[in-house]
């Protein structure tokens, strides 16, 4: 598949898809409008030889917005609750072509 190709229709899957969201670092520059994937997948972790299924709020963003995402930034859903969420695990690039930051997120406490 062409590079064309494929950004095109990863931009579609955002453009139809995607979570209108604002991503704001933590270095304090300016923050940006985004769109943003959710990905809600539950996590399987083994505690103590007990293991634990616990869900997990995975999203991914495309690097072409934003390409730079480090451990502590912030993501808000304004059209969802206006809830922050910070990045809280290496940010990942899980896609064979780097298009895409896969995002582990907390909510930040009030």
């Amino acid at each position: 598949m062409s590079s064309d190709f494929a950004n095109a229709v990863l931009n579609g899957v955002y453009e139809e898809l995607g979570l209108p969201a604002f991503f704001a670092p933590k270095s304090g520059a300016q923050g940006q409008d985004c769109l943003v994937l959710a990905d809600q997948g539950d996590g399987s972790y083994n505690l103590g030889g007990f293991d634990v299924t616990a869900v997990r709020n995975i999203y991914t963003v495309r690097r072409s917005e934003i390409p730079i995402i480090v451990v502590g930034d912030i993501i808000t859903f304004p059209a969802i609750d206006g809830t922050d969420y910070k990045v809280n695990a290496a940010p990942r690039l899980l896609d064979s072509d780097k298009a895409e930051w896969t995002l582990e997120l907390v909510e930040v406490s009030a």
